[in-house]
């Protein structure tokens, strides 16, 4: 007789960062993310609840080691298990040339829309980071299949191709990824438990 048992693997993106969203230059773009890496987060969650129940639901924890990562899981009272760099933000590409002022968050728009196509300006490559993703989502997998449910605090652009590399290898996407502050996406799959007799 065989019998079934599901794996389950949360993926969740970080809190909101207090960064200031001042106007700045182009080539200001690396030393705000930068700063960006080291600020603190927003500790309100408006949805607190929802989140405590999808965490507390898991059996294992793990995070990015980047500051707001490490935050907002402790946020959820979770400490992570395990730590990787692998599930940190992908890297922004960035320019020496100043061209106009406009908003950090709008630089930072602009530049992940060249990224996305094909422009990398000494950062990893789209090609690279979709690699990356991959190989983080066979440590999920791996971690997975050892302790039945993990939980992943980690950021917007690489929880969406961690997805999306999970969904390709044949997890089931019960709740849709989000990229916003605090959203997630919940992802299964059904093992075969074989009993002897």
């Amino acid at each position: 007789m065989e019998n079934y048992y599901t794996k389950k693997i949360v993926i969740m993106r970080h809190a909101k960062v207090l960064i200031k969203n001042r106007k700045i230059y182009a080539n200001e773009l690396k030393d705000a993310i930068e700063e960006y890496d080291v600020t603190s987060i927003d500790i309100y969650i408006k949805n607190k609840n929802e989140l405590l129940n999808l965490s507390n639901s898991c059996n294992y924890f793990i995070s990015s080691g980047l500051l707001r990562s490490v935050e907002s899981l402790a946020l959820l009272d979770k400490k992570a298990d395990y730590i990787d760099k692998i599930f940190a933000e992908v890297e922004s590409p960035y320019t020496r040339y100043k061209f106009i002022k406009l908003s950090l968050y709008t630089w930072g728009f602009w530049f992940k829309l060249v990224w996305f196509l094909g422009y990398s300006g000494g950062s990893k490559s789209y090609k690279e980071s979709k690699k990356e993703a991959k190989e983080a989502s066979e440590i999920l997998i791996k971690l997975a299949k050892e302790h039945n449910s993990v939980f992943l605090l980690g950021h917007g652009i690489k929880n969406m191709l961690i997805a999306k590399a999970l969904k390709k290898a044949g997890w089931s996407e019960s709740t849709k990824m989000s990229s916003k502050n605090w959203g997630y996406g919940i992802y299964s799959k059904d093992n075969i438990l074989h009993n002897v007799d």
